[in-house]
């Protein structure tokens, strides 16, 4: 990887050096233990953002004024991007007239001045930079850049923008629904146990009318399996494989021809009898099998798996198959969480 000869940090080429090495950047000056990029010419060593930097930029956020390639904080700011409010690192952009300030990744990746269409507001919305605001979503004041629309005087942190309508969390036994308000009355967070300001957007359970819960607590990892179940019915994030034709027997999706009778015991002393799912021994597990034709036998606990379900770490549908081409590709691919791969099929 290399910076472009004739950059505005440096007249020469730039490559990374492939090592974890001591330098000192000769632009921001501070030490560092990482991979720099070098200029073998002049023996010069730079931070990756350092080496890309240009002296000034013209920033969306900011259409006033140039903002200056700065490597020291000046004394008189509060030390944080504007944008994103993380501390500012080695090399960052800065306005002195108005102390606006971005580092490298917000100067990069500016957020859009407009949403159109936006999920949680009937109108389209605007980016106020630097104006201290209460979020008509969540309720709080932490990040002073709103998104606003001046029809409705509604303001709202960009994070709360795209919030999933509705969810389930590991706090209560039902889904909860994002409402723009509550009823008016004393509103405790079913998770931080703090004041929900019921004039604010939450999260509220239609089964139980007292419970409530923030918008951050409520999305918070390890609260909430992040899947947005707006528009799936509650008795569907799981679809079986299989329909019950009466006690012990099943038609299931794999062998569509014929019904599977449920077996208790395999007399596998006689036979080596593998599973059609996962081609492993039925030894003594109970199993159904196709009596007309013996081409389909299958695990109980594998003919029960669904056919379709959302996983809770992909936040995705995934769909069982038994055809041919996918398990093509399967056999020769291994599998993306345990490493393991695919046991070929009978």
């Amino acid at each position: 990887m290399t910076i472009g000869e004739g950059s505005e940090t440096h007249a020469h080429l730039l490559s990374l050096v492939p090592k974890m090495i001591t330098f000192t950047c000769h632009l921001c000056g501070l030490p560092d233990d990482r991979f720099p990029y070098a200029c073998n010419l002049c023996d010069l060593s730079f931070h990756k953002d350092c080496g890309e930097s240009t002296p000034e930029i013209n920033y969306s956020c900011h259409p006033k004024h140039l903002l200056k390639r700065f490597t020291r904080v000046p004394s008189y700011t509060d030390r944080k991007c504007c944008m994103c409010r993380n501390e500012l690192r080695n090399v960052f952009y800065h306005c002195s007239i108005c102390n606006f300030s971005v580092d490298v990744d917000c100067a990069n990746n500016p957020p859009p001045f407009t949403l159109v269409h936006p999920k949680i507001h009937e109108h389209s919305l605007i980016l106020m930079t630097r104006r201290n605001f209460v979020c008509n979503a969540y309720g709080m004041d932490d990040d002073p850049n709103p998104y606003v629309c001046p029809q409705c005087n509604f303001m709202i942190h960009r994070n709360c923008i795209d919030i999933p309508r509705v969810i389930k969390i590991n706090r209560h036994a039902h889904r909860i629904f994002y409402n723009h308000c509550l009823d008016a009355g004393d509103w405790k967070c079913g998770v931080c146990h703090k004041e929900v300001i019921w004039t604010c957007g939450a999260y509220s359970c239609s089964t139980c009318h007292d419970f409530s819960i923030h918008l951050r607590c409520a999305t918070r990892f390890g609260i909430w399996d992040g899947i947005d179940l707006e528009g799936i019915s509650e008795n569907i994030l799981e679809i079986k494989s299989y329909e019950v034709i009466e006690e012990g027997v099943i038609k299931h999706f794999s062998h569509e021809d014929h019904r599977l009778k449920l077996k208790e015991e395999s007399g596998a002393n006689d036979e080596y009898i593998l599973c059609k799912a996962c081609n492993y021994p039925i030894i003594s597990s109970p199993f159904y099998k196709c009596e007309e034709c013996d081409d389909c036998i299958l695990h109980k606990k594998c003919a029960y798996l669904p056919k379709k379900k959302i996983d809770s770490f992909y936040k995705m549908w995934f769909t069982l198959t038994t055809e041919r081409e996918d398990l093509d590709y399967f056999n020769q691919s291994p599998c993306s969480i345990c490493n393991a791969r695919v046991p070929e099929i009978n």
